[in-house]
């Protein structure tokens, strides 16, 4: 059986970014489920709103600056050797995911870094 012979409910969602333009949260209407869905492999490390577990190794990145995340990133992608698990998360990123999902978590607050 094909997935079009399949039952409508059954069938595999197939949408382009541009087409999920939607937000999952109304009180920040800006963000796109696109990046939202990008921001959350960050949160099995780093917590659902960018804040790490008190008293972790696992730093948050609520608030930190989109520069310096960037960065990392960029190290992280070219890192060798490549076990840990920031290499090969990043790898797995286009440009413009890393940009997007950055951008998204510098957005947030928390009290680790004032003033945003």
């Amino acid at each position: 059986m094909t997935s079009d012979q399949l039952p409508i409910f059954a069938q595999p969602l197939q949408y382009s970014k541009e087409e999920i333009k939607i937000s999952i949260d109304p009180l920040n209407s800006n963000e796109s489920f696109y990046t939202r869905v990008n921001a959350s492999m960050c949160a099995q490390c780093h917590g659902s709103d960018g804040v790490s577990v008190q008293g972790s190794n696992i730093p948050s990145i609520a608030g930190k600056g989109a520069e310096e995340m960037i960065t990392k990133f960029k190290n992280y992608k070219a890192a060798e050797p490549t076990s840990s698990v920031m290499a090969r998360l990043a790898r797995g990123l286009s440009e413009e995911q890393i940009v997007n999902t950055v951008n998204y978590y510098a957005s947030l607050k928390n009290a680790e870094f004032p003033g945003k």
